[in-house]
């Protein structure tokens, strides 16, 4: 039976397992250096299933954009793990985990997620949720200023499909440039944050189409898409 570890280091610590269908999970409400917990919940999910981590499946981490400090200390958690029982990992992005749990919310085809980063840009990404591929990239998740968003680029991502639905704290930022390419989500989702169990769900269904890799898992900051204007 497939054991699926999630771990969510990126603004939170979030550690779930999926075992066939039973969800075991922990959370703390701290945001960093909570992290640093993560393999003391990794134990505890794992003993609640009464397994052991040489049953593990596979890991799933979210591998950012977030917290510099928890990705580091999350991510380098996954690598020790993988390397240590030899586990394949599925890396899901941020921005992609938040599309995929929007869409709980309000079933659309097509979602861009707009993101706050910590300091003065904005995160963007663009997906197609599929409830049997997961979730597939529409184009590179990119990083830039308001001021410094490539419009062409944007009208051309979004102009080639009707119904946009878009997720994320950093919309009100891009509303105004949105409306002056004629271009208007049918829903917004502003403020809301993906549960472990959306991470653990998204996995099962990439693990099934074997997107599972072997390589060493690295933190996704996203800063060589950074656009300059």
């Amino acid at each position: 039976m497939t054991a699926l570890l999630a771990i969510d280091t990126s603004t939170s610590c979030s550690v779930g397992l999926l075992h066939g269908k039973q969800l075991f999970r922990r959370t703390s409400p701290e945001k960093l250096h909570a992290a640093q917990d993560v393999l003391v919940m990794v134990d505890a999910v794992v003993t609640e299933a009464n397994l052991e981590l040489s049953d593990l499946s596979a890991i799933v981490p979210v591998t950012g954009p977030g917290s510099f400090t928890g990705l580091r200390i999350g991510i380098g958690a996954v690598q020790g793990l993988s390397q240590a029982l030899q586990l394949p990992v599925i890396p899901v992005s941020a921005l992609a985990l938040l599309a995929w749990s929007a869409n709980k919310l309000y079933a659309n085809r097509h979602w861009m997620v707009v993101q706050q980063s910590q300091g003065q840009e904005l995160y963007l990404g663009f997906y197609a949720i599929d409830e049997t591929a997961g979730i597939i990239p529409l184009a590179a998740e990119q990083v830039s200023r308001t001021c410094d968003i490539n419009v062409e680029e944007l009208a051309t991502i979004l102009g080639q499909h009707t119904r946009w639905c878009a997720a994320g704290d950093g919309w009100v930022s891009v509303a105004q440039l949105m409306q002056a390419l004629d271009i208007n989500p049918c829903r917004n989702i502003l403020d809301h944050h993906p549960l472990i169990e959306d991470l653990c769900r998204l996995g099962a269904i990439l693990y099934e189409r074997g997107c599972q890799s072997k390589e060493l898992v690295l933190p996704n900051y996203i800063k060589e898409h950074m656009h300059y204007g």
